[in-house]
């Protein structure tokens, strides 16, 4: 058993032989297991409990048998306890298992483990794709339980519930049982109870068969989003901080609205969304959010960006130049310079006469309603609203555009454009130069 557990490893590059490893033990089967095996191959660990306090003093004991463990075998102990009361609303599953891989990635991270190590085996793997295939899954969900996720790695893959309950015989290693895993309360249970074992009594090649399946929707997942990717290469701007999708290859294409899903699935955006958006996708404005991202349709095309913290501010600020104001990703400089022959004009710079205002001068975002006089159009008047779509600006440029205030009055759009009212002239003495400059390229 340990040479397939350091193969297995090897093979799939789990972790070198310096690295600290943080196993998730419950103190079942599986996860002593997995600690013994780490202790026979000489790994740095730490073991992390969970408990759920769901079973009583069950729960309790389980974690004192753990940490009485840690103790003889001087292994560092990490314990999390978790309020059922947080079990109340939504699905009891889900919410164990993103509170318990918060506490575990931010353990790891202080306590500066490489890896945090589960104990799922061959079992667990046809068990959960029975359930995804129940539930109605793509390919995503029925590929299997990968062997590594970003730091969280299954070095129990290649074992299967035989492999490891023999291993734990042969090493005398004593185990918890859990009682609830007995019940046929939960979905899980019912599959390991009842429909994997009637399936392998049906054809004695259904418990390799079905992982080989398994391991076969894995390769053709992968093909998929190769060919996904390569195929979106020309329809798809990446720049620093915003993914333009072009929405345009989906007319008259007959995969359209699964390949548009399979882009933007990787943003956490489900189908339901996929199909409004394709819906909508002429249409100007309409936002959509997942977990980590917001899109934002425009003029036939999809921007996707990170959902930012904004910094925040109290506005109007006030201009007293010179002055320098940053807002997310550009930077205003405010300052006073002669009017003389010999100064250049800058393609990111605005020029205003400071004859026509005096300081201090309004600094603050722009609002519905807001007009000016833009330099240029003889005077006339023109919405703020109307000059931003003239200038082809999307929702997300247009939620960064500032506006500078005199008396009640815009005499500039930083950035982009000052008002008729305030050009200077041959009478100018004294010019604010006001100089847009991004903090990071595209």
């Amino acid at each position: 058993m340990l040479d397939k557990f350091l193969s297995y490893i090897k093979e799939e590059k789990l972790f070198t032989q310096n690295d600290r490893v943080l196993l998730a033990v419950s103190g079942g089967m599986d996860s002593m297991a997995m600690v013994t095996l780490f202790l026979q191959a000489n790994i740095s660990i730490g073991v992390a409990h969970i408990n759920h306090h769901l079973r009583g003093n069950e729960s309790d004991e389980d974690a004192e048998f753990i940490q009485k463990y840690c103790e003889e075998k001087k292994i560092p102990f990490y314990i999390f306890h978790i309020d059922p009361a947080q079990f109340a609303s939504g699905n009891m599953h889900d919410t164990a298992r993103k509170l318990r891989y918060e506490w575990l990635n931010k353990l790891a991270k202080e306590e500066k483990f490489n890896s945090i190590a589960t104990a799922h085996h061959k079992d667990d793997v046809a068990e959960t794709f029975m359930i995804h295939l129940m539930r109605g899954s793509g390919l995503e969900g029925l590929d299997g339980i990968a062997s590594k996720y970003n730091n969280i790695i299954r070095p129990l893959l290649f074992a299967d519930r035989d492999d490891i309950l023999d291993f734990m015989q042969k090493n005398n290693i004593f185990y918890r049982e859990d009682s609830s895993n007995i019940s046929d309360k939960y979905m899980r249970n019912k599959v390991r109870h009842h429909i994997i074992p009637s399936i392998h009594s049906t054809d004695k090649r259904a418990k390799e068969g079905i992982l080989l399946s398994i391991n076969h929707l894995k390769k053709s997942n992968q093909l998929l989003q190769f060919l996904v990717h390569e195929y979106s290469k020309q329809w798809i701007t990446k720049q620093k901080n915003i993914t333009t999708i072009d929405l345009s290859f989906l007319e008259n294409n007959n995969v359209g609205h699964e390949l548009f899903f399979q882009m933007i699935k990787q943003y956490g955006f489900n189908m339901a969304q996929c199909s409004d958006i394709l819906s909508n996708k002429k249409s100007t404005g309409n936002r959509y959010f997942s977990s980590q991202y917001e899109a934002l349709t425009d003029r036939g095309t999809l921007l996707i960006r990170l959902i930012e913290d904004r910094l925040k501010y109290e506005w109007p600020i006030l201009i007293e130049p010179p002055m320098e104001f940053k807002m997310n990703d550009y930077t205003l400089q405010f300052d006073l310079i002669p009017n003389e022959v010999s100064f250049i004009f800058e393609n990111n710079s605005l020029y205003l006469s400071t004859d026509k205002f005096s300081f201090p001068l309004i600094l603050r975002p722009w609002k519905t309603g807001d007009s000016f006089t833009p330099l240029g159009m003889k005077g006339k008047s023109q919405k703020v609203k109307d000059f931003l779509i003239n200038n082809k600006l999307s929702g997300f440029e247009k939620e960064k555009v500032l506006v500078l205030e005199h008396c009640g009055e815009i005499i500039a759009i930083p950035g982009y454009r000052i008002s008729e009212k305030v050009r200077i002239n041959h009478e100018t003495k004294t010019i604010l130069r006001i100089t847009f400059t991004k903090l990071h390229s595209d």
